[in-house]
């Protein structure tokens, strides 16, 4: 896959997390159960520090 594919396919995943974080938290999920989620889902495609990072944005 070239430089440009992986770019967009890595901006897909974030905004597809970005949606799951939303739904929690519209729930009533904690930051904590958001983070759990995003980790289990997405934790093979994104950093921890990644996924901490769109959970606080998110939260905020």
């Amino acid at each position: 896959m070239n430089e440009v594919a992986k770019k967009a396919a890595k901006k897909a995943k974030v905004e597809d997390a970005k949606k799951l974080i939303l739904v929690i938290k519209r729930m009533g999920g904690t930051k904590d159960k958001a983070l759990q989620e995003l980790t289990n889902n997405y934790g093979d495609m994104l950093s921890h520090g990644e996924i901490i990072k769109l959970v606080h944005e998110v939260y905020q």
